[in-house]
């Protein structure tokens, strides 16, 4: 039963995926982002892989809802927390390891960080695309539902990417005439 509603949990990320993307604000992705983020952590320590997978997706939650708190005051991560969440992210992964797999969640937990300190909406859809790749290849050797999540995740993403890149040049050959 633990397992049934592990995998439940791990297809509610899903909607975050579908629509985070599409925000136009940062912090709205953001926002968007913890909730799958504690949504993932929760589905991958129901289905038994209590690892670097599980404390990865909850301390990027933490990050999350600190990158929200810079949006809304205006501010910018100092280096001393980039260097904190990037301890935080290879620790618990070290910390964790049992076996090679157990470096994918950390691989996406460092593009998941670069996602959140890029400035421009655009850097974080790009690296948001690349940290979905490499989850959608950990849920598939691990047997999560979460794959489902991270593979519409890319698609719009890739849809987001290409809309919000097209407004963008619009924009610009509008104000240079």
């Amino acid at each position: 039963m633990k397992y049934v509603i592990g995998q439940i949990l791990g297809l509610l990320p899903t909607v975050c995926c579908i629509i985070g993307p599409f925000w136009k604000k940062k912090w709205q992705m953001m926002v968007n982002s913890a909730a799958a983020n504690l949504m993932v952590a929760l589905n991958f320590f129901m289905i038994g892989e209590f690892g670097p997978a599980v404390i990865i997706n909850l301390v990027a939650v933490a990050q999350t809802l600190l990158a929200v708190r810079h949006c809304v005051k205006g501010t910018q991560s100092g280096k001393a927390e980039k260097i904190i969440f990037f301890v935080l992210y290879v620790g618990s992964g070290l910390l964790t390891y049992q076996k090679p797999l157990d470096l994918l969640p950390v691989l996406a937990a460092v593009l998941f960080m670069l996602s959140v300190f890029q400035k421009k909406e655009q850097g974080v859809r790009k690296y948001i695309l690349c940290n979905a790749c490499v989850w959608i290849i950990y849920g598939i050797i691990v047997g999560s539902t979460t794959i489902v999540a991270n593979t519409c995740g890319a698609i719009t993403t890739i849809v987001a990417l290409y809309k919000y890149g097209k407004e963008q040049k619009t924009e610009q050959s509008a104000s240079s005439i």
